[in-house]
Order: structure tokens, then sequence, then C-alpha cells
């Protein structure tokens, strides 16, 4: 598909997801999941659920101008099932060897995301999270690229960077878990956007989902690991 400004569900990662969250319900249930954040196990489960709900939704803040990537097709058909995206129409999109590209933040995977983590960031130690986000920053954008025609990619494992981090850093086995998602999200989040910035100039995208296609995962990752340690 054609990525749009509300998109259609993406079948697979909601399946997959989905058990994911079944699991942490079941471990919210047992442990009382939240009670680091403040909240209670069935309003953190529904705020998890939404994010992942949600992310069929874009809000474009930027355009810019980037290269088309040069593909031949089997490039293109490999692109387009890994990341579940018509890749093939968007090269058609724009001028012949530019694209008019459209930066977009999702509101379940970038947006939600953020707000938790400013929100949990007020609440503990603000030193540590400093630290361990500044660490993250750096690494999320050596380990992540610009993937010409997809955009910006990180891979799945920079959502469990922070955990050992914050058991070693966190000033009480209290706070490991605000700190766990308030340093996981901005460091994978600020990690991306320097990428994005920082990206070559034949690396370009018909859009570039900050928080959707190639950033979702390890965010949600951090994010779900968070809740489930939130109840120890």
């Amino acid at each position: 598909m054609v990525r749009k400004i509300i998109n259609q569900p993406n079948n697979k990662l909601f399946e997959f997801f989905g058990f994911l969250l079944l699991a942490v319900f079941v471990v919210g249930i047992m442990n009382r999941m939240g009670q680091q954040f403040s909240i209670n196990s069935i309003s953190l489960f529904v705020v998890l659920l939404l994010m992942l709900l949600l992310t069929i939704i874009e809000i474009p803040v930027w355009r810019m101008r980037t290269r088309k990537p040069v593909l031949d097709q089997s490039a293109v058909e490999v692109l387009s099932r890994t990341y579940d995206i018509d890749l093939a129409e968007e090269i058609e999109e724009g001028e012949p060897k530019a694209y008019n590209s459209l930066v977009t933040l999702n509101l379940g995977g970038f947006i939600m995301p953020l707000i938790m983590a400013i929100y949990l960031s007020t609440g503990t130690s603000v030193t540590a999270i400093l630290m361990i986000t500044i660490i993250l920053i750096i690494a999320t954008y050596f380990i992540s690229e610009v993937q010409s025609g997809v955009g910006v990619v990180v891979p799945d494992y920079a959502g469990i960077l922070p955990i050992p981090l914050a058991i070693i850093i966190a000033p009480s086995t209290a706070s490991v878990a605000p700190i766990i998602l308030a340093s996981g999200v901005f460091g994978i989040i600020f990690g991306a956007i320097g990428r994005l910035l920082a990206r070559k100039e034949d690396e370009g995208s018909y859009h570039f989902n900050l928080g959707g296609v190639g950033t979702f995962k390890p965010i949600y990752v951090t994010v779900l690991v968070s809740a489930m340690m939130s109840g120890f």
C-alpha cells in the first residue's frame, strides 16, 4: 500500500504485537503493572493498545526535496514485502528524478510514546534519563540507516538497549521502568531524527514516517518491556 495520512492496518504488525499485548495484560493482572508509572494496570493496557491501533495515523510536519532511488525490480519487491509498502507505486510519484518528500510523525509510534516519556521523566531521576538518552541517541544514530525508498530504519533490537543501562544507572529498582521508557523513547526518536537530517544526497524516499515504517517496532518494544517491568 502507498503510505498516506491515514493508512490501512498492517495485519502482520497488529497480529504480532497483539499477541504480545495479551501476555502483557496477564503480567499486568498478576504483578500490578503500572505501579512504577503511578498508573493502574487497566489504564496502562488501554494506552498500550491505543498506541498500536493509532499507528495507522500520520501527522504531516514537513516537506523536503529528495532524490529518487535507483532500484531494480527485485529490490523493489523485497523492500515492498519487508516493510508492507507499495514501493513500486511510490516511485512513480513526483518528478522523474526527485520527490517532494513528506515527513510525518506517527500518532501511535511517535506522539503518544513521546508524551508518555515526558510525563514519566518528571517523576524520576532526570540525571539517569539524560545519561542513558545521550548514549542511546548516539547508538541509534550509528546503527540506523536511511533505506532508499523506505525512510529511516532503526533495528528492532534498539528497543532493548536501555534495559541494561537503566538497571546499572537507576538510583533505585522502583525507578527502573520509567527510566527505561523515557530514555528509550527519547534516544530512539532523536537518534532517528539525527539520521534523517544527516542522510546522504542519494538517500531519498516518497515518505519518511518517524515512529511509523522502520521505527515503530523498537520504540514499541521499549514501551512494552518497561510496562511489564513497572509492576515489580
